[in-house]
């Protein structure tokens, strides 16, 4: 018998990481950021006829393309008939591990959409300090940006999570766990990780990661995964962020800093941060309003009929090509 864990996070806050120690395990199979479920919450999908399982197969199949090591699923796991979103995730699986998990920042976006999906599986929400989140994505995303827009653009993106994760973070399935306690206490932060999700710890998690086999372009941001595990990556803000960028981001995040009890930092409220605040505020907002949801919806049905047009064509020109190949050798035997 299968039970499903997901691990949700900010982006860029170790999930990478937690789910390379969870899949050393052998009774944990985790998949690394299918894309199922931001499509499927979007569209409403809880039941999935022919087309929908093709779909879907067809978006994991494509967020596989960064891991050497993981072949693509053939449609022959597709059925003829309705099925669950969460019998032909466990198809996708295809593994007999007591615990099947994912990690995918991107949804805690819908993790509502997986609480009500998935009834009784187990939620670890993996958070970190707001600004060590921002100095890597300073890193990654905003080397060339100017400091007003990274401080803009890093604060929406954070906030936003910030927001769809908190209306569910005082439930009882899902579990806080702090990157910093997973780095500078592993052994007993994996152990509480395990008791939580209901397998035996194994020392063997912490000694050979089960890591992703990641292409050339994806392993260049997943450059810890090859270092010990207590190798300490917090506080990394103080070297990356000037001091103006962190007085403006602890004034930003001190809603998410408090929640989650880190350390504060000193900060001047200006007129200028009110403004850029009143402006996330709004842009977070209109994001849930009705008109923006059924926005989103419609474009993504549009991406799912394009989809569905492009592979029934191709299927018709096989079917009569192949007919017609059949019936010209027919006429040539009988000619014969």
């Amino acid at each position: 018998m299968n039970s499903f864990a997901f691990i949700l996070s900010f982006s860029r806050s170790g999930s990478t990481l937690l789910a390379s120690i969870l899949n050393s395990h052998n009774n944990i199979n985790v998949l690394n950021e299918t894309w199922i479920f931001p499509t499927a919450a979007i569209l409403g999908w809880s039941s999935l006829d022919y087309n929908k399982q093709r779909y879907i197969l067809h978006l994991y199949n494509k967020s596989i393309k960064t891991i050497k090591s993981q072949k693509k699923i053939s449609t022959s796991i597709c059925q003829n008939k309705n099925i669950s979103l969460v019998s032909f995730y466990k198809k996708i699986h295809s593994s007999k591990s007591k615990i099947l998990a994912e990690k995918n920042p991107a949804n805690t976006i819908h993790s509502s959409f997986l609480i009500n999906s998935f009834k009784g599986s187990k939620f670890i929400f993996l958070t970190r300090n707001p600004l060590d989140i921002a100095s890597s994505y300073k890193k990654r995303w905003h080397s060339n940006s100017t400091s007003d827009e990274f401080v803009f653009r890093v604060a929406l993106v954070i906030k936003s999570y910030f927001f769809h994760a908190k209306k569910n973070l005082s439930r009882t399935d899902i579990q806080i766990i702090k990157f910093e306690n997973l780095v500078d206490f592993t052994e007993k932060t994996v152990k509480k990780i395990c008791k939580i999700i209901g397998v035996d710890f194994n020392k063997k998690m912490l000694q050979k990661l089960h890591s992703f086999d990641f292409d050339f372009e994806s392993k260049k941001f997943h450059k810890n995964l090859s270092k010990s595990i207590n190798t300490k990556n917090t506080s990394n803000y103080k070297i990356d962020l000037s001091k103006k960028e962190i007085s403006e981001l602890s004034f930003l995040f001190r809603d998410i800093i408090g929640y989650f009890n880190y350390p504060t930092v000193k900060f001047e409220q200006t007129e200028k941060l009110l403004k850029i605040e009143k402006k996330i505020n709004r842009i977070i907002k209109s994001k849930r309003s009705n008109f923006k949801i059924l926005q989103k919806k419609i474009i993504y049905n549009l991406y799912y009929f394009n989809f569905i047009i492009k592979i029934n064509w191709k299927e018709f020109v096989k079917h009569n090509f192949l007919k017609k190949y059949f019936h010209n050798i027919l006429l040539v035997l009988k000619a014969m």
